[in-house]
């Protein structure tokens, strides 16, 4: 991507967040700089709209404690998203939210698939859960902390 295409996103992206989401946005921003640094894992995703092919591109923090992939709604609003549900959810330190769910297609590198979003709100932390590196047929390198092609998938 061009540095005037990142400039531009960077841009649009504070547009969308408004006064209290341009706090967030900078401190996931600090909060994803120590993420590097500390040797999680994060990757950037396309995520789109399988109905008009809408994108956008998604850093996302690959969580395989989380279930779903977890995307600002503002985000998944912008590409035409709609929300199918609603399920609840119990947070790391034990509190229940619900929030809305629907699908999107997500690419990582030469995969992709269609998998269960969640609509997450402003607090909320954007990550790559382990159903969508099921459906993308991939792992997390124990040693390395970067996504590669699964050598082979469970079956009963």
């Amino acid at each position: 991507m061009k540095l005037s295409n990142k400039i531009n996103q960077f841009l649009e992206d504070l547009l969308w967040c408004g006064h209290n989401g341009i706090l967030n946005y900078l401190g996931n921003i600090l909060l994803y700089g120590w993420v590097r640094f500390l040797g999680h894992t994060l990757v950037r995703v396309k995520v789109i709209n399988p109905l008009n092919s809408k994108e956008i591109d998604v850093d996302l923090l690959v969580d395989t404690g989380s279930t779903y992939t977890w995307v600002r709604c503002w985000k998944l609003k912008s590409l035409g998203l709609k929300p199918t549900g609603r399920r609840r959810f119990r947070t790391i330190n034990g509190k229940i939210v619900e929030r809305e769910v629907g699908e999107a297609r997500i690419e990582y590198e030469d995969e992709k698939a269609t998998c269960m979003i969640v609509f997450g709100k402003e607090e909320d932390v954007e990550v790559l859960g382990v159903t969508a590196l099921e459906n993308l047929g991939l792992e997390v390198d124990p040693i390395t902390k970067k996504l590669r092609k699964t050598e082979a998938l469970l079956a009963v």
